[in-house]
C-alpha cells in the first residue's frame, strides 16, 4: 500500500512541476468574432522567469493575422531599463517572441496591438497590455 501511495505523491508532483513549468503572466486570451462568424485570438504574455515574452494573433485557415508589441525590460545590476518593439503580419497566424533575456534583465511589461481580416471584414483591438508588478 505505501508504494501505491509513493507512486501517485511522485505522478502529483510532476505534474504539479509541468504546470509551474508553463506558467505565465498575459493579458488571457481575448477573441473578436466577425459578422461572417470568423474568430480570431490574441494575446501577450511574460513567462514565469520573465526572460521571454510575447504577443500573438490567430484566425485560422484564409486569415490575414498583424501582431505588434513593445517589450520592456529592467536590469536590476545595472540600474537600468528599455524595451523593444516588432511587427508582424502573415496568414493564419502572426507571432512575435521578444529577445531572449539573460542574467539580472527581466521583462515587466508588454504591450500590444492586434488585428486580422476575413473574406473582406477586419478587426482591430489595441493597447493590450501585461504587467508585473
Amino acid at each position: 500500500m505505501k508504494k501505491v501511495y509513493f507512486v501517485i505523491a511522485v505522478a502529483l508532483a510532476a505534474l504539479l512541476m509541468i504546470s509551474m513549468a508553463i506558467a505565465e503572466y498575459s493579458s488571457g486570451e481575448l477573441s473578436f468574432t466577425l459578422s461572417n462568424n470568423r474568430t480570431f485570438y490574441y494575446k501577450n504574455a511574460i513567462t514565469d522567469n520573465r526572460n521571454d515574452a510575447y504577443a500573438k494573433t490567430y484566425g485560422g485557415t484564409s486569415t490575414y493575422n498583424s501582431v505588434s508589441a513593445t517589450f520592456y525590460w529592467v536590469d536590476y545590476y545595472n540600474d537600468t531599463m528599455g524595451h523593444s518593439s516588432d511587427a508582424l503580419s502573415s496568414s493564419i497566424r502572426a507571432q512575435i517572441d521578444a529577445p531572449h533575456l539573460q542574467n539580472t534583465m527581466k521583462y515587466y511589461k508588454v504591450i500590444s496591438d492586434h488585428g486580422g481580416s476575413y473574406n473582406g471584414e477586419s478587426f482591430t483591438h489595441t493597447g493590450v497590455t501585461t504587467t508585473i508588478q
